[in-house]
């Protein structure tokens, strides 16, 4: 075997093992958000035990379903939920409204994910009215 066939091997192996310190691909680093809030009546009074609903668009993905997380705002009307928003690094828009409602509040979150690495999840606080 010609001697630069065998150092191009040597040099491949030592390349595939020189990798295997991180076995984990970049593109499973998923950017989160943290989103939260509070439910309250047109006072600004605290309402509790209201079921939400929290949507979010695919970045970039037009046209696909939006993503949907629920939850219940607890004995003090707040809520949280924390979402995975996918394995690259964006700005998305939130929607938090009541379950089964047409309107509710609108806000931006970033995230980072992807070969950008994990970074502390993006926090959006958005409180909702209840009628």
């Amino acid at each position: 075997m010609k001697i630069w066939i065998r150092i191009l091997l040597v040099l491949a192996a030592v390349g595939i093992f020189a990798c295997e310190d991180d076995p984990i691909p970049c593109d499973v680093y998923y950017g989160r958000a943290h989103v939260y809030g509070q439910t309250v009546d047109s006072m600004g009074v605290p309402v509790d035990s209201v079921a939400m609903e929290v949507l979010w668009d695919r970045v970039g993905r037009q046209g696909e379903p939006r993503n949907l997380e629920t939850t219940m705002s607890d004995s003090l009307g707040a809520y949280s939920v924390d979402l995975e928003m996918g394995n690259y690094s964006a700005t998305a828009t939130v929607w938090v409204r009541l379950a089964g409602a047409d309107s509710g509040s609108v806000g931006l979150v970033k995230f980072t994910g992807g070969c950008s690495g994990y970074e502390t999840p993006g926090k959006l606080e958005l409180d909702v009215v209840v009628p």
